[in-house]
């Protein structure tokens, strides 16, 4: 079995061409001698997708192209069939269970009402396990940030008053020295 492309440079992926060929022999064999195909019409189909697959999973240029659009294609239809089934889940009404998966107390919720309330539960509980309990995990994350940038505003003031008294006493120092030499001088 042989298959050749006609990929030329002025083909778009959509224009690409395939020309499969295969042998009677293959085919004879498929149907007569080994008996896996009933008839001559289930053997050609197969020897066609056995030369398809082959020549769609080698790395050829042209081949690539098709192969990505073929993926892109499938994650489309794959998207398009589970959005709404996820959207359902998120508004379809779900009854809370215990850690035993047994019904609790209440009226169901839904999974977007429970995906908040759990949230909430993590960005306000405790910042840690040991019984910590002053900040919440969102004052943390808030206090951490502010002492960042506060590091980083303080750490540019700090380094330009720095370089500014260096400076003044550098010319302070210069000026003393002078005005001792000009006295020794004299």
């Amino acid at each position: 079995m042989t298959t050749k492309a006609n990929a030329g440079t002025n083909e778009t992926a959509a224009e690409a061409r395939v020309t499969v060929s295969f042998s009677l022999q293959d085919i004879y064999r498929s149907v007569y001698t080994d008996g896996s195909y009933e008839s001559l019409p289930d053997a050609v189909l197969h020897e066609l997708a056995v030369a398809m697959v082959k020549h769609l999973s080698e790395d050829r240029d042209g081949y690539r192209t098709l192969r990505d659009q073929i993926n892109q294609t499938r994650d489309a239809i794959i998207r398009e069939m589970v959005t709404p089934v996820v959207a359902d889940a998120l508004a379809a009404p779900i009854q809370r269970t215990n850690s035993y998966g047994e019904p609790v107390k209440g009226e169901p919720s839904i999974l977007r009402e429970i995906i908040i309330s759990e949230a909430m539960k993590v960005i306000t509980g405790p910042a840690d396990n040991y019984g910590n309990r002053n900040e919440t995990r969102l004052q943390v994350a808030i206090r951490k940030e502010v002492e960042s940038t506060w590091e980083r505003e303080i750490k540019g003031a700090i380094d330009t008053a720095k370089a500014e008294v260096r400076k003044a006493v550098q010319e302070k120092a210069a000026g003393i020295l002078a005005k001792t030499i000009q006295e020794m001088a004299s």
